[in-house]
């Protein structure tokens, strides 16, 4: 049984009220968090219209790899 079967039917056959109203985690990839970055930049005119972006800056700014960022 692996180790995401043992953690459900755990929190199945747990006693009290039932766990519907939970829902599943999910993170974000880095890439989506960079985009929401960079909207949220051009949005608070951090970012202004014609400026030219460079990925490496951007990168480096959010110290993440290149790859996010395109």
């Amino acid at each position: 049984m692996s180790v995401a079967s043992k953690k459900t039917s755990i929190l199945s056959e747990a006693p009290g009220p039932r766990l519907s109203g939970l829902q599943p985690i999910v993170a974000d990839s880095l890439s989506e968090r960079v985009a929401d970055q960079i909207v949220e930049a051009i949005g608070c005119s951090r970012l202004l219209p014609g400026q030219r972006l460079y990925e490496v800056e951007i990168a480096n700014k959010l110290s993440v790899s290149r790859i996010p960022v395109r």
